[in-house]
């Protein structure tokens, strides 16, 4: 099991939740459940396909996913933190026209 990968999703899901406003341990134990079994299902399919066809790119699969997956995970981020500032920007903007009207 990629146990980093996991982890990275619980953080995320996590500071998710926190941003929102919505933390709930129940919730979030039961998200953190289903994510498990997701992060699982998807390393048993993995290696079976990695296992199953002998490609000459199939066993560098396993090794660069996890660099590819924190890549994915970092840009989402950053663009999450970038349209959440320009929403913020917007609405201060449209509040101030309002204002001035």
């Amino acid at each position: 099991m990629n146990w980093g990968m996991f982890i990275t999703l619980a953080l995320v899901l996590a500071w998710i939740r926190w941003d929102k406003n919505q933390w709930n341990l129940g919730a979030y134990v039961r998200d953190i459940l289903l994510l498990f079994v997701y992060v699982y299902l998807y390393t048993i399919i993995v290696m079976y396909l990695t296992n199953k066809f002998h490609l000459s790119i199939s066993k560098y699969i396993r090794d660069i996913l996890p660099m590819w997956f924190s890549g994915i995970t970092f840009l989402l981020i950053i663009c999450g933190f970038s349209i959440k500032g320009w929403r913020k920007i917007k609405r201060e903007k449209d509040t101030l026209d309002s204002a001035g009207k």
